[in-house]
C-alpha cells in the first residue's frame, strides 16, 4: 500500500481516513480539493490541474482523496490500492452537518487555501451535489471502481465497524 487512492461520498471520511492512513504508513496525503480548487471554490483549469496530479504520481508513494470523477482514470491507472468508502447515507449527512458546525467560519487543512467551509455559493453547490449523490453518483462510482485493472488492490468499506478494522489494521 504505497500509492492509494481514497474516493467515496460527502462525509464518508476520506479525509480524516487518509490522514489516518498517512501519520500510519508515513505517507504524504493530497487532497483533490485543494488540487482541483482556488479560494473562493473556483474551479482550477485542467492544465494546472493536470500538471498538480503529475506532481503526485511523480511521488513513489502518496494517499490521494476526493472524488471528481474527471480525475478517476488517471487515478486508478496511477495506484496500487484503491479504497471505497460506501457508508450509510444518515451517517454521512450526520458527519456533514457536524463538520459544518465544527468548522463553521474556518477554513479546514482539507478545503483550498482561503476557502471557508460555510461560504453560501459553496454550501448551495455542496447540498445540491450531496442530493445529487443519492441518485446516481454512488452508482457511478461502483462503475469506476468495477474498472480497476489488475493489481490494484480494492477495498470496499461499508461502515464505520469495517472502517475502523481496517485502520487498527494498519497500525
Amino acid at each position: 500500500m504505497r500509492r492509494v487512492m481514497i474516493v467515496g461520498s460527502p462525509g464518508a471520511g476520506k479525509s480524516t481516513l487518509a490522514m489516518v492512513m498517512g501519520r500510519a504508513l508515513g505517507l504524504p496525503v493530497h487532497h483533490l480539493e485543494r488540487i482541483c480548487f482556488r479560494k473562493g471554490w473556483r474551479w482550477v483549469p485542467t492544465p494546472q490541474r493536470d500538471a498538480a496530479m503529475a506532481q503526485v504520481f511523480a511521488l513513489p508513494a502518496y494517499v490521494l482523496e476526493g472524488n471528481y470523477p474527471q480525475t478517476f482514470s488517471a487515478r486508478l491507472a496511477d495506484c496500487d490500492t484503491l479504497i471505497w468508502l460506501d457508508l450509510p447515507v444518515l451517517l454521512r449527512l450526520w458527519r456533514v452537518c457536524r463538520r459544518l458546525w465544527r468548522h463553521r467560519g474556518q477554513e479546514r487543512p482539507d478545503l483550498p487555501e482561503g476557502s471557508v467551509e460555510t461560504d453560501a455559493r459553496h454550501q448551495w453547490a455542496f447540498w445540491r451535489y450531496f442530493l445529487i449523490d443519492r441518485l446516481g453518483v454512488e452508482d457511478a462510482t461502483a462503475t469506476m471502481v468495477a474498472k480497476a485493472p489488475p493489481g490494484v488492490q480494492v477495498i470496499h468499506l461499508r461502515s464505520r465497524r469495517e472502517v475502523g478494522a481496517f485502520v487498527a489494521g494498519l497500525k
